[in-house]
């Protein structure tokens, strides 16, 4: 893991931590992001989004995203909600964290070059917390009905993404 990332003056102000080893949280943090995240880098201005709809969203952003956040890099994100488009972001401003995920393997801006990375791919633990992550974003379970009398639901489960690297594993 490269530890060479520059902290700006404002991350070091706000206490961001980043993490030195490989983890099971980081990995889910990776999926989350793989999912519904984004990040990129505009006029100097860095940023990393998690978004979601603003009503069924709403506990899994504000409540167990922001303290994984929180817990991974001693950092709180903003809580953004647009009502006008019931969508909500979970938005970190950090120059810091933004290099520190690039080196992680993540791809700034679209994410249809994205790669699961290496040092997930090669650990079954950090492999399932990172389709913990994906699933939770972008996945469903629906119950299909298939009218039968023994056993009437079938439960589905899918998982909708257009990065052919990913959907091809």
């Amino acid at each position: 893991m490269n530890n060479q990332i520059n902290i700006s003056l404002n991350d070091q102000k706000r206490g961001l931590n980043l993490p030195s080893e490989y983890s099971c949280d980081l990995a889910e943090f990776i999926g989350i992001l793989s999912g519904d995240g984004y990040i990129g880098a505009y006029n100097g201005n860095y940023f990393i989004e998690i978004a979601g709809h603003s009503e069924s969203d709403l506990d899994y952003l504000s409540k167990y995203v922001l303290k994984l956040i929180v817990k991974l890099f001693n950092i709180k994100p903003t809580i953004i909600v647009r009502k006008d488009q019931q969508s909500m972001y979970l938005r970190i401003s950090s120059k810091g964290l933004y290099h520190y995920l690039l080196n992680l393997g993540f791809v700034s801006g679209r994410k249809t070059k994205l790669k699961i990375p290496s040092w997930i791919l090669n650990d079954e633990n950090f492999m399932l917390s990172f389709i913990k992550g994906l699933m939770d974003t972008d996945g469903s379970l629906v119950s299909i009905n298939r009218k039968q009398k023994k056993y009437p639901f079938y439960p589905r489960v899918s998982l909708s993404l257009e990065n052919e690297e990913i959907v091809t594993l």
